[in-house]
């Protein structure tokens, strides 16, 4: 049995508990910053009844900033797109860079970049958010046209 006794948490204490529980979600990690267990970590968190709601409001927050944030980068995800495309011109127009570039990361290339136009349109008619979509596959593509890789499959690209 241990000697120590343990210090009562004050409502000051739960307070930033909860808050930080809502920031992280994550027990283990609010139990080490406050030097309390899991278990009491839990019981404190269970006291508040608006949990979910914090919660939702936190996404709903994230969501409206990262909308924000990519809007902002619209024009530069525009310029890196079309820096893509016009190496992918050069590098098919290169008679020298051909022969040091795989012929199937071209089509592969090639193939995401049809297939991304095409969930573009999908997702145009389905919600018209497609900007998630191309800021997340942009990297990729870039990735493949800068790094050929001999033998690389799809699966590495996506």
């Amino acid at each position: 049995m241990s000697n120590t006794k343990q210090i009562r948490v004050t409502d000051e204490e739960k307070i930033k508990i909860r808050e930080y529980y809502i920031e992280c979600h994550n027990y283990t990690k609010v139990g080490k910053k406050f030097h309390r267990s899991d278990n009491t970590i839990r019981k404190i968190i269970a006291e508040y009844d608006d949990i979910e709601e914090k919660f939702e409001q936190k996404k709903q927050e994230c969501i409206e900033t990262t909308l924000e944030h990519m809007e902002k980068q619209h024009e530069l995800k525009k310029n890196v797109l079309d820096k893509l495309l016009k190496g992918i011109e050069l590098k098919a127009n290169d008679i020298k860079k051909m022969d040091k570039m795989n012929i199937k990361d071209l089509a592969t290339a090639y193939g995401i970049i049809l297939d991304k136009e095409l969930k573009v349109l999908e997702l145009k008619r389905n919600s018209g958010n497609i900007e998630n979509e191309i800021n997340n596959n942009i990297m990729n593509i870039a990735d493949l046209i800068n790094n050929p890789v001999p033998n690389r499959s799809e699966e590495d690209v996506q």
